[in-house]
């Protein structure tokens, strides 16, 4: 009877020690917890994380975070978020549902199946209502005037949206923002617009607004580009045949870029800061190469040229070409005009400079003129005259009467012919009386 009640004894001190092992014994040790902080804290929501270090050869069936508006977290007032345990000792959640201006608790907590274990409480407290909160502003489409934007209402903010959409200006300035209402907004917060009237080629800043009760939030702000149309191209300017006193400049359209080119031609100064000139060229090659003679330029003188282009973007040019006139060669030359009748005009020329030397022989000197051609040459017709000294004068017979000419002197010396300006008249009625037929000769 004696051994029998020792052996039951025995049997039941070896079960108990059999359950107290399955849990506290060192071949399940409970992990070690770390509570991280609280971030992205919204009116409802907020991203708690925390970390685990489980014991080898320890097991973990449930692990995750749990929280609760009462600080000693019991288990009536507390909600559980699961986690999976994977290959990261780190983790994170995104509470949900919360209620806005509200403080909450929470911490990482671990079971093995027999026994929970928590890591320390924390706190932190959900956004009051206020204004709305947006992501922020991405683009869908841009055009040379056009950007068209997109956004979402992250939260109302805890009351009704009266207005949304988008508010923009151009980098840099300092209007105020100008902005666009949305009529459209998908059941997820989701709403864009084409925002238009913008200028190409231009950076903006756009960011999403919205309005409640409270007031107006605005999304992050976004730096977008309207299309930058394609510039004409040109290529560089080729001078050529220079003298004394002109040259031929040349240039090519390569693409006319976006826009049709309306104006062409060259712009050129003296040196690095003369005032520029602009001389416009009506023709151009079906290759669209132009170019223009440049005269009236000063002997033994330094010009700077570049080539231009106008379309509705505005002026574009080439970078500007240098080269330098020749010494004079040909006589400088003035004309003066005198009396004019119907038929003839007196002028007179005086020879300022003989050009190349100053002992250089004049050959010839005279006036050339025509009705027809507003800068004549000798080949237009002349009139040989006589120098006397440095002066020489004509008169001028055979014109028509109520004719407009253009005139000017001339002088050749052995290696070139040189001009003046030329002189405009025009001769009046003929002074020449008519004769009656139907008046006899005796009266």
């Amino acid at each position: 009877m004696y051994r029998k009640l020792l052996s039951l004894l025995c049997g039941v001190l070896l079960i108990g020690l059999a359950a107290c092992s399955e849990d506290s014994g060192p071949e399940n040790q409970m992990p070690t917890l770390t509570t991280g902080a609280a971030t992205e804290i919204t009116r409802t929501s907020a991203v708690v994380s925390g970390s685990i270090s489980i014991p080898e050869g320890s097991e973990v069936r449930e692990c995750g975070f749990m929280y609760s508006t009462v600080s000693a977290m019991t288990e009536e007032e507390t909600r559980r978020v699961p986690v999976t345990l994977g290959g990261s000792s780190t983790y994170e959640v995104t509470l949900t549902g919360l209620m806005p201006d509200t403080r909450y608790y929470y911490c990482i907590y671990a079971n093995s199946g027999y026994t929970e274990t928590r890591g320390t409480v924390l706190e932190f407290t959900t956004v009051a209502d206020g204004v709305p909160s947006l992501e922020a502003t991405t683009l869908v489409n841009a055009s040379e005037t056009s950007l068209t934007v997109a956004s979402q209402l992250v939260d109302d903010g805890g009351n009704d949206i009266q207005q949304y959409g988008f508010a923009y200006k151009e980098v840099g300035s300092t209007e105020a923002e100008r902005q666009v209402e949305a009529s459209d907004i998908t059941t997820d917060g989701r709403f864009n617009l084409t925002i238009t009237g913008l200028v190409a080629g231009t950076d903006y800043e756009v960011r999403a607004y919205a309005t409640n009760g409270k007031g107006t939030g605005y999304g992050t702000m976004a730096t977008l580009s309207t299309v930058k149309p394609a510039e004409p191209e040109l290529a560089d300017v080729t001078v050529s045949e220079v003298d004394e006193a002109s040259a031929l400049v040349t240039a090519r359209i390569i693409s006319e870029g976006d826009y049709e080119v309306t104006r062409w031609g060259f712009a050129y100064r003296i040196g690095e800061s003369g005032q520029e000139t602009l001389v416009e060229v009506a023709e151009k090659d079906a290759e669209g190469t132009f170019q223009q003679t440049l005269t009236n330029l000063q002997s033994e003188t330094e010009y700077q040229v570049r080539a231009f282009v106008e379309n509705e973007l505005g002026v574009f040019y080439t970078d500007r070409v240098s080269f330098t006139t020749l010494v004079k060669q040909s006589p400088t030359v003035q004309i003066e005009l005198g009396a004019v009748t119907g038929t003839t005009v007196s002028v007179s020329g005086i020879v300022l400079s003989k050009g190349t030397t100053e002992d250089a022989e004049i050959v010839e000197v005279g006036f050339c003129y025509s009705d027809v051609n507003e800068m004549p040459t000798t080949a237009d017709g002349k009139q040989v005259s006589t120098l006397e000294g440095v002066s020489f004068q004509e008169m001028i017979t055979g014109l028509k009467p109520q004719t407009t000419y253009y005139i000017r002197a001339y002088a050749i010396n052995e290696v070139k012919i040189g001009y003046s300006e030329v002189v405009t008249f025009t001769t009046p009625v003929s002074d020449v009386p008519d004769i009656d037929d139907n008046v006899s000769p005796d009266k």
